[in-house]
């Protein structure tokens, strides 16, 4: 989560491409998700500009602060990762 005032420099990305590099390159992970609130479009494509392709959109799932919200799940493998 970044504060409104460092949105859209492409901390999110940088961020989360590191991320990736140490899941994957450092802890050999095989699998790495991401689960954003479905009305978060500007996640999404973050998560979409690292690669990371989107698997789910699950309906009303989270009671959250006195509503049904909606989620979207992302993910990559190790070898996505690999090949990209």
């Amino acid at each position: 989560m970044l504060g409104r005032e460092h949105q859209g420099r492409g901390y999110a990305t940088e961020g989360g491409r590191e991320m990736l590099r140490l899941a994957f390159e450092e802890l050999d992970l095989h699998r790495v998700i991401g689960r954003i609130d479905a009305r978060n479009e500007a996640s999404g494509k973050v998560l979409e500009r690292l690669g990371m392709r989107r698997e789910a959109h699950l309906i009303d799932n989270e009671w959250i602060k006195g509503e049904w919200t909606s989620e979207i799940a992302y993910g990559m493998l190790a070898g996505e990762w690999a090949e990209r």
